[in-house]
Parts: C-alpha cells; sequence; structure tokens
C-alpha cells in the first residue's frame, strides 16, 4: 500500500517446458515473493511480446479490482509514489500512456532491418505507440489487448511496444 494505494506486482519470466530445473526454482521462488508468471516458451528477446500477452492475460483474468495495468520492461526504475500521485489524475477509461512514438510499418524485403516485416504483410500504415520502460493502461485497455491481438496478422520480433499500439490504434485508442 503506497498513498492510500493498492499495488501489486507479478513477474513474467519465459522457461521453456523442457527446462525442469528452472520451473521447480521458479515455483520456490514463487512461494516466498509472490506471483510469478511462467510464459511457456524458449526465453527469446524475438519472443517478448508472447510474454507480454501473457501478462496481460494474467491481468485481466486476476485484477479485475484495478484500475490501471503496467507492463514495466525488467531494467526499469519506476519511483511508485509519483506513479500512484500520476494516476490519481489519468483518465479511468481508454487511457494508454507513456513516451509517444510513432512507426510508419509496412512490408518490406530488408531482414536486417530492426522490426522487418514480410513481403505478405497486408497492411501499410502509421502505429502510434509507447516506447521506453513503461507503458500504462486503464483496466478496459487491458481487454482490448487481449482480444484485438488475436486480429493483429503479424506480431513481429523484438516489439512489443510497436504491436501494443498496433492493436489499440485499430479501435482508436492512442498514447499520451
Amino acid at each position: 500500500v503506497l498513498n492510500h494505494s493498492r499495488i501489486n506486482r507479478v513477474f513474467v519470466i519465459a522457461i521453456d517446458d523442457n527446462d525442469r530445473e528452472s520451473l521447480r526454482k521458479i515455483r520456490n521462488e514463487s512461494r516466498v515473493f509472490g506471483v510469478i508468471i511462467v510464459s511457456r516458451h524458449p526465453d527469446a528477446y524475438s519472443r517478448i511480446a508472447k510474454s507480454v500477452w501473457d501478462g496481460l492475460i494474467w491481468v485481466r483474468e486476476h485484477c479485475s479490482h484495478a484500475r490501471f495495468a503496467g507492463k514495466f520492461d525488467p531494467d526499469a526504475i519506476v519511483f511508485l509514489g509519483n506513479l500512484v500521485n500520476y494516476l490519481r489524475n489519468a483518465p479511468t477509461k481508454r487511457y494508454y500512456g507513456g513516451r509517444k512514438l510513432s512507426y510508419y510499418a509496412h512490408p518490406r524485403d530488408e531482414k536486417k532491418a530492426k522490426f522487418f516485416y514480410p513481403l505478405d504483410y497486408p497492411y501499410r500504415r502509421s502505429v502510434m505507440f509507447v516506447s521506453g520502460p513503461a507503458a500504462l493502461f486503464s483496466m478496459d485497455v487491458v481487454d482490448h489487448l487481449v482480444v484485438g491481438a488475436e486480429y493483429e496478422p503479424l506480431f513481429i520480433a523484438n516489439s512489443d511496444d510497436i504491436m501494443l499500439g498496433a492493436v489499440l490504434n485499430r479501435v482508436g485508442i492512442f498514447p499520451t
């Protein structure tokens, strides 16, 4: 509890199903420190979006009482008092906040590009998204993300940030 607001933190960790020793350690650590969500796939930078969506699904299923959710990079430093005070004045509906950027998503044959879209990618569009160590959402936005992910034709490697924006932009939610 901070500034009369309850904050729950969960950690999403990617572990391959065959790594039994790590799974055992994670279960023991979870008993001591709280909720750890295991995203069942090999831990790789190119699969970050899968871990993010596993976390969002968990939040949607277990945090119905919450007004906001956030996605934070593991190396982010978060001043929780400042965050709580900021969120007191943030909209509680259709809110998507953080460091706003844009990216033009289009098919291209540049496999060395950081965000590679194959030539059969069906869209050309500008995506407004939140980039950096933290993204904040009102809880109704979490529902849009979980359901909307089913309609996104491609989750590009290394880009959970752009994918969050791509899904939300489709329903008219843009970052602030």
